[in-house]
């Protein structure tokens, strides 16, 4: 027997998204966690590289639970919207 169960997302595209406690508690439970994953890095990659970029964090509630935090930003590349990691793509091994 298979189970579903689903996932809310919410967005948030302002800086108050950095300063979520859920962010936290998330790392605090995730013993692979580095740097490149806390909130304040995110923070500040943004303020120095966020100009010309759409901000999109998206939280995965299950239920009532936060499951993921994903900080994605939106720039026009090409002709086209393309969505990338906060934090650029040289760091997305890291991400």
């Amino acid at each position: 027997m298979t189970t579903t169960t689903s996932l809310t997302v919410r967005i948030s595209s302002d800086l108050t998204a950095f300063d979520m406690p859920e962010w936290r508690s998330l790392l605090a439970e995730n013993e692979l966690r580095q740097v490149f994953a806390t909130p304040e890095w995110n923070r500040v990659w943004w303020e120095e590289f966020g100009a010309g970029k759409e901000l999109f964090v998206l939280t995965l509630l299950r239920g009532e639970e936060v499951a993921a935090i994903v900080p994605l930003y939106r720039k026009v590349e090409g002709g086209r919207r393309i969505f990338r990691f906060v934090g650029g793509i040289d760091l997305t091994d890291y991400l």
